[in-house]
């Protein structure tokens, strides 16, 4: 993505893709969901693939509850699972607090190390049943 407000929309596995750059503002982030929300090509029930991997400044915990405050306050406009990449540390932690805040609010989302099995699971809803099956469902299906 060469601007924070960009993102491509797959019409018939129904994702949105999303690559987070070096630096975003929860402003722009939240601009970039509206342009989501109001394409009428996007279905509702899209899932969301987030690449979290170039992001140099990755948002704390404040912010990301400002993103789903945002949700919320828009009537949840946008229902389908979340998957975030992640391939180091500070990413983990980031989706991780993304992922469980995502949870609370009734949201599917998982991380993955990479877009192959983040699109494996957006695609497959039989995936679902095992995920919700886990102890606590805080771990990512791909073990982080």
């Amino acid at each position: 993505m060469n601007h924070p407000n960009e993102y491509t929309y797959d019409a018939q596995q129904q994702i949105v893709t999303l690559d987070s750059p070096s630096e975003v503002t929860v402003a722009e982030i939240i601009a970039q969901n509206e342009l989501v929300v109001a394409d009428s090509a996007v279905s509702r029930d899209a899932g969301f693939l987030i690449d979290l991997r170039n992001g140099a400044c990755l948002l704390r915990y404040d912010e990301i509850h400002q993103l789903l405050s945002w949700h919320e306050g828009r009537g949840r406009p946008m229902k389908g699972r979340r998957a975030f990449i992640v391939d180091r540390p500070i990413t983990v932690g980031t989706a991780n607090i993304y992922c469980t805040l995502l949870r609370v609010h009734g949201i599917e989302a998982e991380m993955f190390p990479d877009q192959e099995s983040a699109m494996a699971w957006l695609s497959d809803t039989s995936v679902h049943s095992r995920i919700m099956e886990r102890d606590s469902g805080h771990r990512g299906a791909s073990g982080f």
